[in-house]
């Protein structure tokens, strides 16, 4: 429900924005504009820490990748992937001896993760 919201306010600003630039589009052809597309809307660091769902102790060493970038959690379950761009990313979390795990949440939810992986 949350991302058809979103996807509203931004077709609805994104037309907006085209209707102004529609009125001055001669004073704009001269200048060099960059459109921001829905795929550009949000830019973070996607965050958060890896636990045993059984044990509830934090996993070191977790492969944790979101849309190409790959990285391992810390000594205390940590992650932090910065920059990951778009509306929605897609999280893959794996490791030996434990089912793999793949999320898809909204870029702007995507800090403060709590990722609970079963054996």
């Amino acid at each position: 429900m949350r991302t058809v919201l979103i996807w509203i306010v931004l077709v609805t600003f994104w037309g907006i924005n085209g209707f102004a630039a529609d009125k001055n589009t001669e004073n704009n052809a001269s200048k060099n504009e960059t459109r921001v597309t829905a795929t550009q809307v949000s830019s973070c660091t996607v965050s958060g820490n890896v636990y045993d769902m059984v044990a509830g102790e934090s996993l070191t060493g977790v492969t944790v990748s979101v849309n190409g970038k790959k990285v391992f959690t810390d000594m205390d379950g940590n992650f932090s992937i910065p920059e990951v761009t778009g509306t929605e990313c897609e999280i893959k979390v794996s490791m030996i001896s434990y089912k793999p795990l793949v999320l898809k949440v909204p870029v702007r939810d995507a800090s403060g993760l709590k990722i609970n992986l079963q054996q």
